[in-house]
């Protein structure tokens, strides 16, 4: 998991959406993950892109 991400049980016990999708990848037979860089070229989705790596970074920047 993400650093900073927490696994504990949500409330009414729910369990974490990136836990539960753990558990269906690991679970379902033939299930395979493809990198696809999809933002290339389309300058709306670059921007998009753009904006959120450098809201990573600032939330990184905190964590440290």
């Amino acid at each position: 998991m993400p650093n900073g991400y927490e696994t504990r049980l949500r409330s009414k016990g729910r369990r974490p959406s990136l836990i539960k999708l753990h558990m269906y990848a690991e679970y379902t037979p033939n299930l395979t993950f493809v990198y696809e860089k999809a933002h290339v070229g389309n300058s709306l989705n670059e921007a998009a892109d753009s904006l959120a790596k450098l809201g990573l970074r600032s939330v990184q920047a905190r964590c440290q």
